[in-house]
């Protein structure tokens, strides 16, 4: 008997009440999740090729294993960028976790917790500014204050390490085009505040390649503001050239594999068939669909037909399994 997607699968009751709002994962949420709710977030998302190259060469930088510091997702808007620094996020400030969801990791970057910056620059910091707010997530406002309290200034590379110190510590650094996009209508001095802010995160790289357990990770810096104003192309630009000297650049999902259908399995459904009832139900349809080889409308043999439906497994089927 060959079961129909709805007979084969138990789909998450998440994904027949969905509501948009709570997908989207919020990189500020990271500091305050609790092992419970970082649980949950492992149960639902798919480790992809890219996040799990990031959790292993960013948590071993956290143990002093990693002469690697800085790392530069490069994708376009939805591609996983934040879900992976979320994933790393959770994993560096919580040992107990890492021993459950990356054991073989743990073993090898061993380190009990990580102190964790989380910054999204669609906030707009105006009162200390976005080196400011580094500083008060790391417990150390008062030590940043002669930064912003006189006006911007940019903390240089000495300060930034009197900031850090020799604990692990992780920088997540998620949409900063808005807030450059903001940063260059606010005149400081001769300059704008985005000319001040690219000092500061320069000298915050340039930092951290001398602190041996320090990482940090930053979002795609151009994306969907290529067709941004000139001002702000340039801005964004003298950032990126920094970073670019020093990052590692790291594609979160490879959307020419079958990894869009690993995350959207992991999300969806809470329960699959087995193997076996998957490879049947391939070989059944790609048999099936192979006969209009016959009349040419399709032009792949049966083995290519459930290969490709194996892969993508139950995706390909549901248009004709609808589910009621």
């Amino acid at each position: 008997m060959l079961y129909t997607v709805k007979d084969a699968c138990q789909i998450h009751p998440m994904a027949l009440d969905y509501a948009l709002g709570e997908q989207i994962e919020n990189l500020s949420d990271v500091i305050d999740r609790t092992t419970d709710e970082a649980r949950a977030f492992f149960g639902k998302n798919h480790i992809t090729r890219g996040m799990a190259q990031l959790l292993g060469q960013g948590l071993k930088r956290l143990a002093g294993r990693s002469e690697q510091a800085v790392f530069e997702f490069k994708q376009a808007m939805g591609g996983g960028k934040t879900h992976s620094m979320i994933a790393l996020g959770l994993l560096a400030k919580d040992a107990i976790l890492r021993q459950e969801v990356v054991p073989d990791l743990a073993q090898a970057a061993p380190f009990q917790e990580s102190k964790l910056v989380a910054v999204n620059g669609r906030l707009n910091f105006e009162q200390r500014f976005l080196w400011g707010e580094i500083a008060r997530q790391l417990g150390k406002e008062e030590a940043f204050v002669k930064f912003w309290q006189s006006g911007a200034s940019a903390p240089d590379e000495q300060d930034w390490l009197d900031l850090i110190g020799d604990a692990p510590t992780l920088i997540l650094l998620d949409e900063l085009p808005p807030y450059f996009d903001y940063a260059i209508t606010r005149t400081v001095g001769g300059g704008t505040l985005a000319q001040v802010t690219t000092r500061a995160l320069s000298n915050l790289l340039s930092a951290v390649l001398k602190l041996q357990r320090c990482c940090i990770v930053i979002s795609n810096l151009s994306g969907s503001y290529e067709g941004a104003s000139r001002e702000l192309q340039r801005a964004i630009g003298n950032f990126a050239q920094e970073t670019n000297r020093q990052a590692r650049s790291i594609t979160p999902v490879d959307l020419g594999t079958s990894e869009i259908y690993d995350i959207l399995r992991k999300r969806l459904f809470q329960t699959l068939p087995d193997r076996p009832t998957i490879d049947a139900i391939a070989s059944a349809y790609g048999r099936a669909l192979a006969e209009a080889v016959k009349s040419k409308s399709i032009a792949k043999n049966a083995e290519q037909i459930a290969d490709e439906i194996h892969a993508s497994y139950p995706f390909l089927l549901l248009q004709s399994n609808k589910w009621d």
